[in-house]
């Protein structure tokens, strides 16, 4: 019974095609509100640990510092490569913040997407998205080098991958897991809890 309910829900979600209305302009706006307001209110200031911690140990390694020998790290190293890629582009932390930003509207993106294919609607879609907005680690921390929203945006992949119930989805949700695994080790818990 349960194998012919998950052929039906495949198939469905396979054939229904996305079709853009009022709901995802709404999206969008929101989106593109909550961008220029993170924008206009984003300085150089610290903000959180990872800002202090995270990448003094990018701009250490930057600088030819081998990790887990010449300095402790308390993640595995994605994160850090990371931290590095963006303070080669500029040593200030403007970079980093803009970085920060674009992961959290692609994470609230990520997040009405897959409540789109979970429920089949919009509205519960823009609900979703609007309430990833409000909550702390986008507010607070959104702007911040944080090594959680790269986990977020990384587990939220691959749930989007397992969901699909294809093989090329399965082997995708793996490879996102494996990133998952080596930016943030308290990720462990998320999965395996």
């Amino acid at each position: 019974m349960d194998s012919i309910k998950l052929q039906r829900f495949e198939k469905e979600a396979r054939s229904s095609g996305y079709k853009l209305d009022v709901l995802d302009v709404l999206f969008v706006l929101l989106s593109s509100t909550i961008l220029l307001m993170m924008l206009l209110t984003t300085d150089e200031r610290y903000l959180d640990f990872g800002d202090g911690n995270y990448l003094y140990i990018s701009k250490r390694l930057a600088e030819g510092a081998v990790l887990y020998r010449d300095i402790l790290a308390p993640h595995p190293p994605l994160l850090f490569a990371v931290g590095v890629i963006l303070l080669r582009i500029n040593s200030s932390l403007m970079p980093v913040r803009l970085f920060s930003i674009i992961l959290g509207i692609a994470t609230s993106f990520l997040t009405y997407m897959l409540s789109y294919k979970i429920f089949a609607n919009k509205k519960v879609a823009l609900v979703a998205s609007a309430i990833y907005y409000m909550m702390p680690i986008h507010l607070t921390w959104g702007r911040g080098f944080e090594a959680d929203c790269l986990m977020i945006i990384f587990s939220l992949l691959a749930f989007m991958c397992v969901i699909s119930l294809s093989t090329k989805g399965m082997i995708l949700a793996s490879f996102f897991q494996c990133l998952l695994f080596l930016q943030n080790i308290h990720s462990c818990l998320t999965y395996y809890s």
